[in-house]
């Protein structure tokens, strides 16, 4: 019985840690409900992740400190976890950041709705934009990449082992804005067409005084506002995805020492 004991304190706090650290990971996952419905769903995939990578990975692990010295960890390998999931995150913002900037141009700013992925309230072509960069990355295969930018951070952070937090902040923040850069530059287009529709319009106001333009200005707006969206969408692909592909990369890369 004391040996058997003895290599339960040996192995359980290994998978304890793993389980802790893909869990984290799954529960930022995009594609994935942040509600309540899907918890049984992320606590199935952590556990999974965390079993997988803990057969191929370091099943040893010697907790000095006892209790106190695995609530520690677990602390660290919760933190990795998270930052993993929110780098693969950001993938998806690039068009939630442009669907903001074209619904600001449209006047959809009214119409909120509930995102069913997030559980949060959002714009109306942000929601839309986001359903269109999952499909891509199903369609593209790239959610394998999710995956191996978490056992990247396996490889390059072992179970207990300790990471430069500093450099974590800093390759956090340049993916931050990398993304939003992104996702300006992608409706950028947009607001230049709407820009001169507004020009358009209000010229037309002055030469024309009778014309009653809210009677039609608001739907024009509407209408050109996703013709550009969708030509974007078809034209710019190759554009969002090398953009994504550079993300996925940083991803993998996030807890390098190099």
């Amino acid at each position: 019985m004391p040996e058997m004991l003895q290599h339960l304190l040996i192995y359980v706090p290994s998978f304890m840690l793993h389980v802790v650290r893909t869990s984290a990971f799954v529960y930022l996952l995009p594609g994935l409900n942040q509600g309540s419905d899907t918890r049984w769903l992320k606590l199935v995939l952590g556990v999974a992740f965390g079993a997988i990578f803990w057969w191929v990975g370091e099943r040893k692990v010697i907790v000095p400190g006892g209790l106190v010295g695995l609530v520690g960890l677990g602390a660290k390998e919760l933190a990795i976890g998270l930052a993993i999931g929110f780098a693969v995150q950001l993938v998806t913002s690039i068009l939630t950041t442009a669907g903001e900037i074209v619904a600001q141009e449209m006047g959809f700013t009214m119409a909120q709705v509930t995102d069913p992925i997030t559980g949060a309230s959002t714009q109306v072509v942000s929601q839309f934009l986001q359903l269109i960069a999952i499909l891509t990355l199903f369609v593209l295969d790239l959610h394998h990449d999710f995956l191996r930018a978490l056992g990247a951070a396996f490889d390059a952070v072992p179970v207990s082992a300790g990471f430069d937090i500093a450099l974590l902040h800093l390759r956090l923040g340049t993916l931050v804005v990398y993304a939003m850069e992104a996702g300006v530059r992608f409706a950028l287009p947009v607001l230049t067409v709407m820009l001169v529709l507004t020009a358009t319009l209000s010229v037309l106001s002055r030469a024309v005084p009778n014309i009653n333009l809210m009677e039609f200005s608001f739907a024009i707006r509407i209408l050109i506002a996703l013709g550009m969206s969708l030509l974007l969408i078809t034209e710019g692909m190759p554009a969002l995805v090398e953009n994504i592909r550079v993300m996925l990369d940083a991803a993998m890369g996030l807890f390098d020492a190099r």
